[in-house]
C-alpha cells in the first residue's frame, strides 16, 4: 500500500486561496471607497437626501428662546448642482410651529473638510 499522507490533495488549497484573494479584494475595495468619499476624493459623501437630517440637528442645536421655531423636515427636496465637492439643494421644509417655506442648503469642502449650510426660511 502506497502512503501519499505527504502530498498536499490541489482541490483543498483552491478554496483556501479564493478566501484569501477574496478577502484582499474586500479590503481593497472598502479602502478604495473611503478614500474617494473623503474630502476632496472623487465621490460627493453627501446628497439632499442625507443633508435633511444634518440640517434639522443644526436648527435643533440653533433654536433660542428668541428664535423658537426648528426646522422639522424638508419634502420635494431635488438636487440644483453637484460636485465631488459640493453639493447644493432646494426643497419645502416643514417648520415645527407647522408653517412651510422654501428651504436652501448644501454641503461643501472647505480647508480640507465638509461644511453643511442652510439659508434662513421665509414661511409662505
Amino acid at each position: 500500500m502506497i502512503d501519499d499522507s505527504h502530498t498536499k490533495d490541489p482541490t483543498k488549497t483552491k478554496p483556501l486561496l479564493i478566501k484569501v484573494l477574496g478577502a484582499g479584494l474586500l479590503v481593497a475595495v472598502a479602502y478604495g471607497i473611503w478614500t474617494e468619499m473623503r474630502p476632496g476624493g472623487a465621490f460627493n459623501a453627501y446628497s439632499c437626501s442625507n443633508l435633511v437630517p444634518e440640517i434639522v440637528a443644526l436648527s435643533a442645536d440653533n433654536a433660542s428662546a428668541l428664535l423658537p421655531t426648528k426646522l422639522a423636515g424638508v419634502l420635494e427636496h431635488r438636487t440644483i448642482s453637484s460636485t465631488k465637492d459640493r453639493v447644493e439643494c432646494v426643497g419645502t421644509a416643514m417648520l415645527s410651529n407647522g408653517l412651510r417655506g422654501e428651504i436652501k442648503y448644501r454641503a461643501y469642502v472647505e480647508a480640507d473638510q465638509w461644511w453643511i449650510v442652510y439659508d434662513p426660511v421665509i414661511p409662505t
